[in-house]
C-alpha cells in the first residue's frame, strides 16, 4: 500500500494484501466554530428565508415559549431583516437574527433596552437594531442562548467523524465558559482558540488560567463583506466605507509580542486588505518569531504577497467561499474581484496555507473543496497535503496513519482523481 508521508509523497510498503490502496491522514479543519456547526444541525436555519418565512419561525418559537429566540443564516439576497420588522412581531421576548457570516445581528426592542452595549456602542445602531463585531460579543455575553451545548457537540462530532474529518481547530469561547466545552474522549482531536476583544481581556483571561491549557489566542482585526465591516484599503464599490476597523496595528503588535513572549499562537481574523495591511504593519514592527496565522486572508493585493512571506505566517482559507461569495464580492469590490481567493498564488509564493470551512457559514465538505481548488489551479496533491497535514505545524497532533491507526483509505491515486474514501479507526 502507498501511505502518504509529511513531505507530500506517497511512500509505497508492500503488504499481502490491499497493495494498491493509497493512505492518508483525516482531514483537518483548521478554522470552524464546532458548537455552532452542531446547533445548526439542531436547529431551523434562515439561509435562503423570506421576510414572511422569517416571521413564521419567529411565531413558532414565541409559540412553543422558546425565549430568547436566536436564530441564524439569514443574508440580504433573500431578505433584509430590520429591527422594525421584529418589533411589529415582538416587543416582549428577546429577538436575535444573526447574519451567516455571524459578523453582524439585528434585534429588537428588549434587547436594546436591556444590554449594555456602552464600552462598544460604536458597533451599535439602535434605530436600526444593528449589532456588529465587539458588541456581539457583548451581546452573546449579556443574552445566554438555550441550548444543549454535550448535543450540539455530539451533532458536530457525528457528521464530521462520518465524513472523514479528525482533526478541527475550533472557536468555541462566545458566551461560554471553558468548562462547559464537553470536549473530553472525544474522537475528534481539537485545537480550540481563544477569542478575545482586546488585549485587557487577553491579558484577563491570562490571569484566570485559560493559557494553561489552551495555547491559541483568536483575535478579529476585521470583519466580512457581507457585513460591510471586512476593512478595505479603498472604499467598498457600493457604499462610502472602508469597513471597521476593530484591531489597530498597535494593539495587534501588542498581542504579538504577549503571543511570542507566552509561547502561544495567534490567529488573526482578517477579510479586507485594510485588515491584512495593520497585521503586516504588526508583523514589521514586531519582527515575530513563532508561527502565527492569518485566518480568511479574503482579499490580498500583490504588493501584500511577497510580504506576507517574509513571515512566519500560515494562511488559513475557505474554498467554499469561492462559490458562496461569487455573486457578493463584485457587488462590494467591483474590479478589485480578482484579488480575492487567491489560493493559487498563496502556494506559488511558498506561503504555507490550510484549509478550512468556517462553519457553521459553510458546511465542512472536504471533497467539494477539492473540486473548488483544483478548478482554480491548485493541484489535488498541493490540496490533499494541506488538509491533512498543513496543520500539524500550528497544533502538533500526531497524524501519521501507521501511528495514529485513523486514516483515509483511497483506491486508487487521490492526487490523480478526486473520489471517496473508506473511513478507518
Amino acid at each position: 500500500m502507498h501511505i502518504l508521508t509529511k513531505d507530500g509523497t506517497f511512500r509505497f510498503i508492500s503488504t499481502p494484501t490491499n497493495c494498491s490502496d493509497y493512505i492518508t491522514p483525516l482531514v483537518t479543519d483548521s478554522h470552524m466554530h464546532l458548537l455552532s456547526f452542531g446547533k445548526k444541525l439542531m436547529t431551523p436555519s434562515l439561509e435562503n428565508l423570506t421576510l414572511a418565512q422569517i416571521k413564521d419561525l419567529i411565531f413558532k418559537k414565541l409559540q412553543e415559549g422558546r425565549s430568547p429566540i436566536f436564530l441564524r443564516g439569514w443574508d440580504e439576497s433573500s431578505a433584509q431583516v430590520t429591527r422594525g420588522f421584529i418589533d411589529e412581531i415582538t416587543v416582549d421576548t428577546p429577538v436575535i437574527l444573526i447574519r451567516r457570516c455571524g459578523h453582524k445581528a439585528v434585534v429588537n426592542k428588549p434587547v436594546i433596552d436591556t444590554v449594555d452595549f456602552s464600552t462598544e456602542s460604536s458597533y451599535v445602531d439602535p434605530a436600526s437594531g444593528t449589532v456588529t463585531e465587539n458588541a456581539i460579543k457583548i451581546l452573546y455575553s449579556a443574552i445566554k442562548e438555550n441550548f444543549d451545548i454535550k448535543k450540539a457537540f455530539e451533532h458536530a462530532v457525528g457528521y464530521l467523524t462520518s465524513k472523514g474529518y479528525g482533526f478541527v481547530h475550533s472557536d468555541d469561547l462566545h458566551g461560554i465558559t471553558p468548562e462547559e466545552l464537553p470536549f473530553e474522549n472525544s474522537k475528534l482531536k481539537i485545537f480550540e482558540k481563544v477569542a478575545v476583544n482586546s488585549c485587557d481581556e487577553l491579558f484577563s483571561f491570562s490571569e484566570q488560567g485559560y493559557f494553561e491549557y489552551f495555547r491559541s489566542v483568536k483575535i478579529y482585526v476585521d470583519g466580512s463583506f457581507g457585513a460591510r465591516t471586512a476593512l478595505l484599503s479603498q472604499k467598498y464599490n457600493d457604499i462610502e466605507s472602508l469597513g471597521q476597523k476593530v484591531w489597530n496595528k498597535d494593539q495587534i503588535a501588542q498581542a504579538l509580542n504577549f503571543c511570542e513572549e507566552k509561547n502561544l499562537h495567534l490567529a488573526m481574523h482578517a477579510i479586507g486588505d485594510g485588515a491584512i495591511d495593520e497585521i503586516l504593519g504588526a508583523m514589521e514592527k514586531v519582527n515575530p518569531h513563532k508561527l502565527h496565522r492569518i485566518i480568511h486572508a479574503s482579499l490580498v493585493r500583490d504588493d501584500q504577497l511577497e510580504r506576507i512571506a517574509s513571515h512566519p505566517v500560515v494562511l488559513d482559507v475557505q474554498p467554499a467561499f469561492i462559490e458562496s461569495d461569487k455573486a457578493l464580492v463584485p457587488l462590494c469590490l467591483g474590479e478589485r474581484s480578482v484579488f480575492c481567493y487567491r489560493f493559487k498564488d498563496f502556494f506559488s509564493h511558498s506561503i504555507p496555507v490550510t484549509f478550512s470551512s468556517d462553519a457553521p457559514v459553510e458546511t465542512p465538505d472536504w471533497v467539494r473543496d477539492l473540486s473548488i481548488l483544483s478548478e482554480s489551479g491548485v493541484s489535488l496533491r498541493q490540496s490533499i497535503v494541506s488538509m491533512t497535514y498543513g496543520a500539524s505545524v500550528i497544533d502538533g497532533f500526531e497524524r501519521d496513519p501507521l501511528t495514529t491507526g485513523r486514516y483515509l483509505v483511497f483506491k486508487c491515486d487521490p492526487f490523480e482523481k478526486i473520489s471517496i474514501p473508506q473511513i478507518l479507526g
